[in-house]
C-alpha cells in the first residue's frame, strides 16, 4: 500500500502554478503508461519515477492513488464511449460490417492497455461508478443496434459480449500473448460466436448448385 508522505509546500506565484500544471500533466501521462503496462497494481513510486517527479508531487496533484486511478480511468472510459459512438454511426452507414471493425479495435486496445481491460472486467475504482454505468448502458445500446442490423443473433445481450470479450482478452494477457494477429484472431472468434446463423440483413444468399 502506498503511504502518503508529508508533501513539501507548493510553490507560489505564476511560475509555481505553471510548474504545478506541467508536473500534473507529466504525472498523468506517466500514470496512463504505467497503468496500461501493469494494471491497477502499479505503485505511486513507479509512476513518480517515470514522470521524473517526487512521490509528494503525485499526492499533491491527485490526493491519493485512488484519485490518480480515477483520473486515468475516466480518460479510458471516455475512449470506450467514443468508440461505441463511432460504431453506432458506422452501423447506420455500413450495417453489420461495423461490428467486426469495433471488436478488432477493442481487442487491440485491450492488448496494449491492462487498465482498460480491468475496467471492462468490472474492477471497482472509487469515483468512476457513474461513468462505468454510462459505458455499460452505451454498450447495451450498441449491442441492440448490432442485433437490428444483423451483426448479432437476436438472443445476444451485453453480458454475452462483455464476458466473451474480457474472457478472451484476460486469457491472452495471462498467456503473455502480444502478437496483434493472435488478438485479431480472437476478435474474429468472438464475432463468429455471436453472429447469426443466417445471412446478415441486406445481403443476398449465394446461389446453390
Amino acid at each position: 500500500m502506498d503511504v502518503e508522505p508529508n508533501p513539501a509546500p507548493p510553490a507560489t506565484g505564476a511560475r509555481g502554478r505553471s510548474d504545478a500544471a506541467r508536473n500534473t500533466e507529466a504525472v498523468l501521462l506517466s500514470a496512463r503508461a504505467v497503468f496500461a503496462d501493469r494494471g491497477a497494481s502499479a505503485t505511486i513510486p513507479e509512476i513518480a519515477q517515470r514522470a521524473g517527479v517526487g512521490n509528494a508531487t503525485v499526492y499533491r496533484a491527485f490526493g491519493s492513488k485512488s484519485g490518480l486511478l480515477a483520473a486515468v480511468g475516466q480518460d479510458l472510459l471516455s475512449w470506450v464511449s467514443q468508440r461505441i459512438a463511432e460504431a453506432m454511426a458506422d452501423a447506420t452507414q455500413h450495417g453489420a460490417a461495423a461490428w467486426p471493425a469495433f471488436l478488432e479495435d477493442l481487442f487491440e486496445r485491450l492488448r496494449t492497455d491492462r487498465m482498460t481491460l480491468s475496467l471492462l472486467c468490472g474492477e471497482l475504482i472509487p469515483g468512476l461508478g457513474t461513468a462505468e454505468v454510462e459505458v455499460r448502458a452505451a454498450m447495451g445500446a450498441l449491442v441492440s443496434r448490432m442485433r437490428e442490423v444483423g451483426a448479432l443473433r437476436p438472443d445476444v445481450n451485453v453480458d454475452d459480449v462483455t464476458i466473451l470479450v474480457t474472457g478472451c482478452a484476460t486469457g491472452l494477457d495471462h498467456a503473455r500473448q502480444q502478437d496483434p494477429a493472435q488478438w485479431r484472431r480472437f476478435a474474429d472468434h468472438v464475432q463468429r460466436a455471436l453472429a447469426p446463423s443466417t445471412p446478415s440483413r441486406g445481403t443476398t444468399p449465394a446461389p446453390s448448385g
